[in-house]
């Protein structure tokens, strides 16, 4: 993308301006471009490689670029949106040098089943990649679990005090996790269209909205006493869900998860039973 045309400075990609451009093959964005619109480059089929460093990326920006292998994210990069690189299936090579950019956001798993590994640069401050995770610098919040890494069961480490917005999105091979009191924050949607998961445990304070949503499989859930909110609709989809194993008490689940479930059950109404330590609720 050139700096400048006729004498003027290039600074915006708008949305839709690449989109389905069978000829482009690569594409090399420089830090003069302040924003990338949504779907600019999406549909591109023959597009192979993108050395990102424009400021902001809208969503969709990079989607359904089914010959996309390898991305770089420069160090201007400080905004990425939802889903950047949805469906892009052959995107096995990923590297992030910015250490300003929230990838909170991204969904890298969904549709980029190839990708086993981030490249992150040894003296990044904010990101740190080790055993298929990407984890904040202090290993406490985890951004992203990629799905061709994680098979079975999981049991989020202690050391770990949060869970981004879509973490585990599109983990396939996920069949049971175990989320600890230690989380104390639990982002959108973070462990969502997981198409094996049967098993849910988690006793972190707060789950956000769509926590658990559309994993067709899912039957059991053991919610901890230490959870005290539940985003909405956060077994919407999952409609396996019929009955809740709360370990409190039936006084402590209507003073608190009770209150309000046309919120978090919004979405199941296959869900008629919390089963309390003390007791049970039909609801």
């Amino acid at each position: 993308i050139p700096r400048e045309h006729n004498s003027k400075p290039v600074t915006k990609i708008k949305e839709n301006a690449f989109q389905r451009n069978a000829k482009l093959k690569g594409v090399v964005i420089g830090d003069n471009i302040e924003n990338i619109g949504r779907y600019a480059f999406c549909l591109c089929m023959n597009l192979t490689q993108a050395n990102i460093n424009a400021k902001n990326l809208d969503i969709y920006a990079f989607r359904d670029n089914s010959n996309l292998s390898k991305v770089i994210i420069g160090k201007n990069v400080s905004n990425m949106n939802e889903a950047i690189f949805q469906q892009c299936s052959k995107l096995n090579d990923f590297t992030i040098q910015s250490d300003n950019v929230n990838i909170n956001n991204m969904n890298i798993g969904n549709g980029t089943s190839s990708l086993k590994e981030i490249k992150v640069n040894e003296d990044n401050s904010k990101y740190i990649f080790e055993n298929g995770i990407l984890y904040s610098k202090d290993k406490t919040k985890i951004y992203a679990y990629l799905p061709e890494n994680l098979v079975g069961a999981y049991t989020v480490p202690s050391n770990v005090t949060e869970i981004g917005d879509y973490a585990f999105y599109g983990c396939n091979k996920l069949t049971s996790i175990n989320v600890p009191e230690t989380v104390n924050k639990y982002g959108l949607r973070a462990i969502g269209s997981c198409s094996n998961l049967i098993e849910v445990r988690f006793n972190s304070k707060d789950v956000g909205m769509w926590g658990f949503r559309d994993n067709y499989k899912l039957e059991k859930v053991i919610i901890g006493s230490n959870v005290k909110s539940f985003g909405s609709s956060i077994f919407q989809g999952s409609n396996k869900v019929n009955n809740i194993t709360y370990l409190g008490t039936v006084e402590e689940w209507k003073s608190s998860l009770g209150k309000t479930p046309s919120l978090w059950k919004n979405g199941n109404t296959s869900i008629n039973k919390i089963i309390c330590a003390d007791g049970e609720i039909t609801l």
